[in-house]
């Protein structure tokens, strides 16, 4: 029997949550349907309480608030993190890259250490040093990337190996001279996002889902659709701190409509399914499962052409945008609205190629490999996707 502890501070535990949410609740679907894994979730939340998701036990710890970023609570009573360890005896944990998990999995179990497996959801250099800090000057901006570099290499410090879901940033992460490294992109229910026979406007719709927050680069969006031809309609379905600011931009724009944070389930499967193109302009993606999400539903991506797009955004699934550049998205929103039968076996791909359970088959060999189970591998051989367990070259 595996027991399997997660440990993330990324979990948002109100609201409509986001990437990380949807991928542990998948999980623990998963997980909760086989008979050799026990699996216990841990994340910072608003109280002290402990519940059932899909078979999973998920202890949530009282956490503060980011000040810059209330949606984000911050697993700050490492005690507590290191006592639920204790009680769990976990035979492999896998700890988020962004913080100190790692480390604290390895000092609660140093008696009887386990292999830490490093899940690497956000890209910290990018991310913290976004293009926000080039107003503060090239060498302000380069000395916050390397302080992030140093942040980073602590953090993983004790961590077995990191799994990371794009290969571009594998490549970057790899050319920085990190090791141990394994590439597993992430996935998409598409029991859930399909093509659905939903009432649509007469004109096109261009959707954009996600946080409304600086790093996601929303003001290239909105630059963009300024210059669309035609009339269509821009779909904004997320909340966060530039909401305020986005809403006051276009309060004299009819076509521009904010549609809130919604929950991961079908209200937002049929948001997706009456989109024409789905739209996210943040350079800062270590994936991005709304391109999945899109794809699956029948709706063709527009993205920068950084990061997690790089693995998921291929022709037959859309078009990538050099980041930063509101005429490029604007010429490639237009090219995708005006052949869209292109992208008519987009969901075919996702749905053969990044369905959860592959995700989650090839992080079960992994943590077999680390415990010493013997094991089939659940990936073809033969396939170049056979990097769940070895190096991308």
């Amino acid at each position: 029997m595996i027991r399997l502890c997660d440990l993330t501070t990324l979990y948002i535990d109100h609201g409509s949550g986001g990437g990380v949410n949807t991928y542990l609740e998948e999980k623990a679907r998963y997980f909760g349907a086989r008979d050799d894994v026990e699996h216990t979730i841990v994340v910072p939340g608003a109280r002290d309480d402990r519940f059932d998701l899909h078979g999973a036990t998920v202890h949530r710890i009282k956490s503060p608030r980011l000040p810059w970023n209330p949606e984000h609570r911050v697993l700050f009573r490492l005690r507590a993190v290191r006592r639920i360890l204790r009680e769990v005896k976990p035979t492999i944990v896998e700890a988020d890259c962004a913080y100190f998990l790692g480390r604290t999995a390895a000092r609660a179990l140093r008696d009887a250490p386990v292999p830490i497996v490093g899940m690497y959801h956000v890209h910290l250099p990018t991310f913290i040093a976004r293009s926000g800090t080039a107003g503060l000057g090239r060498m302000v901006s380069g000395a916050i990337e390397a302080g992030a570099w140093r942040y980073l290499r602590h953090c993983v410090a004790k961590c077995d190996r990191m799994v990371v879901t794009s290969p571009d940033v594998f490549r970057r992460l790899e050319d920085r001279g990190f090791d141990r490294l394994d590439y597993v992109p992430l996935g998409v229910n598409p029991e859930l996002f399909r093509p659905m026979n939903v009432p649509r406007p007469a004109w096109p719709v261009v959707i954009y889902v996600g946080r409304l927050s600086p790093e996601k680069d929303l003001d290239v969006l909105f630059d963009a659709f300024e210059m669309l031809e035609g009339e269509p309609e821009l779909h904004v379905v997320g909340d966060g701190p530039m909401r305020k600011r986005l809403e006051k931009r276009s309060r004299d724009n009819a076509r521009v409509r904010f549609l809130g944070a919604q929950r991961y389930g079908p209200r937002l499967a049929e948001l997706y399914a009456t989109a024409d193109v789905f739209v996210n302009p943040s350079p800062n993606e270590a994936f991005g499962l709304s391109y999945l999400e899109a794809a699956a539903s029948g709706v063709p991506v527009v993205a920068a052409a950084r990061g997690g797009p790089l693995g998921v955004v291929t022709p037959d699934i859309g078009l990538l945008a050099e980041p930063g550049d509101a005429s490029d998205f604007a010429a490639k929103i237009d090219d995708v609205l005006a052949g869209p039968a292109r992208y008519s076996s987009a969901r075919e791909r996702v749905v053969r190629e990044f369905a959860w359970d592959r995700c989650f088959e090839r992080l079960h060999d992994i943590y077999r490999e680390e415990l010493g189970i013997p094991f089939e591998p659940a990936v073809d051989s033969a396939r170049p996707e056979r990097v769940g367990l070895r190096r991308v070259q």
